[in-house]
């Protein structure tokens, strides 16, 4: 059984290696930093080049990671998720998984014009999380269903419908 803080891990590492096959220097940003995303994403641009950017409303979060800011890496708290222009930027790769719930969904839906891809943790229908007000403004979504805690894989511009190859689409009971 998966740790359910860490079903988004497939799904991520399958659209940070795509990237960065894809793309000389992949632009990744990660909004939420985390146990096991933070570090991934870390080792993923060190060893391929790019450059990673981290945002999290919580400095207590950012400060377990604070050993990570690199000349490719950098880690800002945010007080204002509305305020935070980068997320408008273009972007090889998102990563959504930050707080608070109800404001994840129109980040998502920012992201849907600025990034090629957009990994979403936490997408189970009718949640606080709201991924099913930004569902429609993708082209291509595959939700892996494997698991309690799903996770959605989205593009407008790449089809990703075939990454859940690993991933049943049963309903979760983990």
């Amino acid at each position: 059984m998966i740790d359910q803080f860490a079903t988004h891990v497939p799904y991520l590492a399958a659209a940070a290696a795509l990237v960065s096959v894809r793309v000389d220097e992949p632009r990744i940003i990660e909004l939420g930093a985390g146990e096991y995303s933070t570090p991934m994403l870390h080792a993923i641009i060190a060893a391929c080049g790019g450059g990673l950017l981290t945002l999290d409303n919580s400095d207590k979060w950012l400060a377990d990671y604070a050993d990570l800011a690199k000349h490719f890496h950098e880690l800002r708290v945010v007080s204002d998720w509305a305020g935070v222009s980068e997320i408008d930027e273009p972007w090889d790769l998102a990563f959504v998984d930050h707080a608070p719930a109800e404001r994840r969904w129109r980040d998502v839906v920012r992201l849907a014009k600025s990034a090629a891809i957009v990994v979403v943790h936490d997408t189970e229908p009718h949640t606080a999380y709201g991924f099913d007000s930004a569902r429609p403004e993708f082209r291509y979504v595959e939700t892996c269903k494997r698991w309690k805690t799903w996770t959605s894989i989205c593009s407008n511009t790449i089809d990703v419908t075939g990454f859940g190859a690993f991933c049943d689409t049963k309903e979760g009971t983990a």
